[in-house]
């Protein structure tokens, strides 16, 4: 769609089927290179590109990941067993900013995603609807 010259992209969706194109790197990667990977193929199409606010939530819902709330109200994401066992992983990293911790998905646990993309897009799409919800009952 376009309005005055802008290119107005649709939220980000795909099926497993659709992404049997997409192979997992031979390393490790971070979410959003893993989202980048993701959307590779749709560039340059009416989608935007995967979010990786929204994977990370779905894969929050599937248990693949966790969140925490540490001491002063911060909160952490982490691999749950379930996602240890698939692949994904923790790195310490250092930079001028000081260090973080960084969640790795392995090329195992990329697999694992791209195979069960139809879940994964099941939870984003429920929680773009609670989102837009939300926005409905404020106004």
């Amino acid at each position: 769609m376009q309005t005055d010259g802008f290119v107005i992209k649709n939220p980000f969706t795909a099926t497993a089927e659709e992404l049997k194109r997409v192979t997992p790197d031979k390393r490790a990667l971070p979410v959003t290179a893993l989202c980048g990977r993701i959307s590779a193929p749709f560039e340059g199409g009416n989608r935007k590109k995967l979010c990786y606010r929204e994977l990370t939530g779905a894969l929050v819902r599937m248990g693949l990941l966790e969140e925490r709330t540490l001491d002063g109200g911060k909160k952490e994401i982490r691999p749950a067993s379930l996602g240890l066992s698939v692949g994904i992983s923790t790195e310490d990293r250092k930079s001028r900013n000081g260090s973080r911790t960084v969640l790795l998905y392995s090329p195992s646990a990329q697999r694992f995603i791209l195979e069960h993309f139809d879940t994964v897009m099941k939870y984003i799409d429920e929680a773009r609807e609670e989102r837009r919800t939300a926005r409905r009952s404020r106004k």
